[in-house]
């Protein structure tokens, strides 16, 4: 009874280094994998803020807006993006305004530029690793500063106001196709969009300010919004980081009538941002914004384009 009781113990004592070895194999390979998991974040995100005295450029813009001069600026970038898996989304913020004394306005400040655009741009594929996705793009555009005509932020006459927030709006949701050609390329193809446009202030509707749907004859009131169904639109998205030094942003898209082709009542609309790096998290920025007819001519867009310091952080 002894001698087993003794066989026994031998056993058990020599088998707990296996044992302990296991267990602890089992937990490094346990650990190993959870953190291999947390290096690959679902979403990233980004954020500029840029905030200083900068020069501005204006080409072909109505209502008397000055051609150029230095001017006080702010602007806002956000990026909120899923980049891997079956589901992909991208979105993203933009808000620029600006303030500056222009010799047709005398001394006063006036508000040259405001404008939130968001733009998304939401994916589904077969497989991780494919290309072709399936895609719904949404845009929303809308001021966020009140003024009054020319760009005055007060009215000496209680006049009527221009621009506030939701007024005026301008809305559009386009399905599609998209292909990812590269790391630095992306191309959507929508064969039809809806554009909802509008502003939510009925004094401003009656105004006549902007083109809304005109008189409604059956209240007396003026018309608010209007609907209407786009024809094909080809959205392009442009991303090129050389080494951290220099990142190039460009959002590009065509849009057409219902009735007509892109290249015949067409419109483009582009954002183009440029970073180039000087220390740090401190970039120097070149921001232009564009919007024209396709088929003008001689072609003249409108051209928005500032030069500013911003400093950019991932969070």
């Amino acid at each position: 009874m002894i001698r087993l009781i003794v066989c026994y113990s031998i056993f058990f004592l020599s088998s707990c280094p296996l044992f302990s070895q296991y267990n602890k194999l089992v937990w490094h390979i346990k650990t190993e994998k959870d953190t291999l998991t947390k290096q690959i974040p679902d979403w990233n995100y980004t954020l500029s803020v840029g905030l200083n005295a900068s020069f501005t450029d204006n080409r072909n813009l109505p209502g008397g807006t000055g051609d150029n001069g230095f001017s006080g600026t702010s602007a806002i970038d956000l990026y909120v993006a899923k980049p891997l898996g079956k589901f992909l989304s991208t979105n993203e913020f933009h808000y620029q305004v600006s303030f500056f004394k222009a010799g047709d306005h005398g001394s006063k400040v006036v508000k040259s530029f405001d404008n939130l655009f968001t733009l998304h741009d939401w994916s589904i594929r077969n497989s991780d690793e494919s290309r072709w996705n399936l895609n719904f793009i949404a845009k929303i555009s809308t001021p966020l500063i009140r003024s009054f005509e020319g760009g005055k932020l007060t009215s000496e006459n209680s006049g009527t106001v221009y621009e506030k927030p939701g007024n005026p709006y301008d809305i559009s949701f386009s399905p599609g196709f998209k292909c990812i050609i590269n790391n630095k390329l992306k191309v959507s193809l929508s064969p039809y969009s809806f554009r909802f446009y509008g502003v939510t202030d009925q004094q401003i509707a009656n105004a006549e300010i902007y083109n809304t749907g005109g008189l409604n004859e059956t209240t007396g009131t003026y018309r608010k919004s209007i609907t209407e169904k786009k024809g094909a639109e080809l959205n392009i998205w442009f991303d090129w980081n050389i080494q951290e030094r220099i990142v190039m942003e460009y959002r590009v898209d065509f849009s057409s009538k219902y009735s007509a082709s892109i290249f015949k009542e067409g419109l483009f609309n582009g954002l183009f941002t440029t970073k180039v790096k000087l220390i740090s998290n401190l970039y120097l920025t070149h921001r232009a914004i564009l919007n024209g007819i396709v088929e003008q001519k001689p072609l003249k867009p409108e051209l928005r384009q500032t030069v500013l310091l911003s400093y950019t952080m991932a969070l």
